[in-house]
């Protein structure tokens, strides 16, 4: 498929044929300082992929399934990731990163009985942190159709060389616009839909689960007029469980145990952390653990963490 980057390429404006012929080598070197994920690295044009002779495939695959925009003319300067073969499509699907000249495109799934996700996109601003930029990536990426394939130091790796192809880019491209200053919502449904949470959050003001809020109120022990804000529940027929907060507190309970609390005021002066095997959120003072869901993903669980520290601090309501 070098054919066809070729063509794009050379469909191209001049000045932006240059843009290109800048970035590409200095991106190239950024990976070959990487090379314990070299497997894993591919570059547009790659004839000499330590591994895979079809290299410039895999990375013209990625640059269409990650939708780059071609209509303005983006860039593709490195792909991170493999491909996966789709047990419904039989059909290869890019699992990874893309690096353009205007962001990150992170794909984290794929076809199974209902459609992947689409890529999650990370674009460039003027005086943009990388660091926070990665973080974001870090927080929000799913390693689940990964797991098999990469290794926690293999993934380090990855997000360290994202980071480094970012600077580069951010280093040597002048023209990306401020970043918008964007207004969050200050109310609890509406900003739990901009975290991608509505569909794991229940509200008690739905008729649909009348009866399982009333089951919460009494497994896990919720004091009278001490109104729901917003749920993360589920239950079995050992009943509900997972995590409320309410006006005052945030509750929790896991199956066949003891409901847990933590008033919300301690969460404004304590740190909002996950254990260290992801399972429950560690609030307040004493570090109290938190049931959750275990079906909420990556990107979810960074928008209960988020949406938790907002409420706490009064900034949703």
């Amino acid at each position: 498929m070098t054919d066809q980057l070729d063509s794009y390429l050379s469909g191209l404006p001049e000045h932006r044929q240059q843009v290109f012929a800048t970035l590409r080598p200095t991106v190239a070197e950024r990976a070959a300082a990487s090379p314990d994920i070299a497997n894993f690295v591919f570059l547009p044009g790659q004839t000499d992929h330590p591994t895979f002779s079809d290299a410039t495939d895999v990375f013209w695959l990625a640059t269409e399934q990650l939708s780059i925009d071609t209509a303005a003319g983006e860039l593709p300067l490195l792909f991170i990731g493999a491909h996966s073969m789709s047990v419904f499509t039989r059909k290869r699907e890019s699992l990874g990163f893309m690096v353009t000249d205007r962001r990150i495109i992170a794909q984290a799934d794929v076809s199974g009985i209902s459609r992947a996700k689409p890529p999650v996109d990370y674009p460039f601003y003027r005086g943009e942190s990388v660091t926070e930029l990665i973080e974001a990536v870090r927080g929000d990426y799913d390693w689940t159709h990964s797991k098999s394939l990469v290794t926690v130091s293999d993934r380090e790796q990855f997000l360290r060389l994202l980071g480094d192809a970012a600077a580069s880019v951010l280093d040597l491209v002048s023209d990306f616009p401020e970043r918008p200053v964007v207004v969050r919502a200050t109310d609890v449904r509406s900003r739990a839909h901009e975290l991608g949470l509505s569909d794991v959050a229940r509200y008690p003001d739905n008729p649909k689960f009348a009866k399982h809020f009333a089951k919460v109120a009494k497994g896990f022990a919720l004091p009278a007029g001490d109104t729901v804000r917003i749920a993360f529940t589920d239950a079995t027929f050992a009943g509900p469980y997972g995590l409320v907060v309410t006006e005052t507190a945030v509750h929790s309970k896991d199956l066949m145990e003891t409901p847990e609390t933590t008033p919300l005021a301690e969460l404004r002066d304590g740190v909002i952390r996950f254990s260290d095997d992801g399972k429950s959120l560690l609030l307040g003072a004493d570090d109290t653990a938190h049931t959750f869901p275990a079906h909420l993903d990556a990107a979810q669980k960074n928008g209960l963490l988020v949406i938790l520290g907002e409420i706490a601090a009064g900034e949703v309501a």
